[in-house]
């Protein structure tokens, strides 16, 4: 795991119509591997594309 600390910079109009420039620090991001996949079957991969194709098409259907 790498935790990393940046600065960013940010020139841009505030309330008063002046631009200022102000810099602040990013949050650590954590990084790491991600957790593996899951696996599905083609029958449960099928079931879920009805399913989806469904909802979108009550969702669009023309009257």
């Amino acid at each position: 795991m790498v935790t990393t600390t940046k600065t960013a910079n940010y020139v841009g109009p505030f309330a008063d119509g002046e631009d200022k420039r102000v810099q602040f620090k990013l949050q650590a991001i954590q990084r790491e591997i991600p957790n593996p996949h899951q696996h599905f079957t083609t029958d449960e991969l099928k079931l879920n594309f009805e399913r989806i194709y469904r909802e979108a098409k009550s969702i669009f259907k023309v009257n």
